[in-house]
């Protein structure tokens, strides 16, 4: 992911955003009781159940 100029650029010039990405996947996965790579892995279960 460092390889790429403007996420270096994002990650050092404001890296209080990445306490909020980090708290924002782990609200998302905790509460949710899923991660949101799940939705798109049971993506097409969901679609054949319907």
């Amino acid at each position: 992911m460092m390889t790429y100029p403007t996420w270096t650029y994002f990650v050092f010039t404001f890296p209080g955003m990445l306490l909020v990405f980090m708290a924002f996947m782990l609200v998302l996965g905790h509460y949710r009781g899923y991660r949101l790579t799940e939705l798109f892995r049971f993506n097409a279960m969901i679609k054949g159940r319907q």
